[in-house]
């Protein structure tokens, strides 16, 4: 509900933005998976699309071992699932190296 109302005040910045993502150390809980950077304790990995200012736009929880690529994708594809018209797409993206892929690109 947030978004839609800094939508309608125009307040989201569609010129660029950002993703990535961080490890968050967990006993137990849902999308916990072993950590490839962490000796293979059990984590889940936090993935965040943010606009141009900063306000995060989506977030998705996945087991530690799960590819940043596939992530990126469906950030994307989340990001882009707003309603109304016209359809906006940001001008710039700006993603870690691990999102570096000709497919992604």
């Amino acid at each position: 509900m947030l978004l839609a109302k800094l939508s309608a005040a125009n307040r989201i910045d569609w010129s660029r933005a950002a993703m990535g993502g961080g490890h968050i150390d967990e006993k137990r809980g849902a999308g916990i998976g072993p950590s490839p950077v962490n000796r293979g304790k059990p984590c889940s990995k936090h993935h965040l699309i943010y606009d141009g200012n900063g306000t995060p736009l989506f977030a998705l929880t996945r087991s530690a071992n799960d590819p940043d690529i596939k992530r990126a994708l469906d950030l994307l594809d989340c990001s882009a699932d707003r309603p109304g018209r016209p359809r906006r797409r940001f001008k710039a993206l700006l993603a870690e190296k691990a999102c570096s892929s000709a497919a992604f690109r």
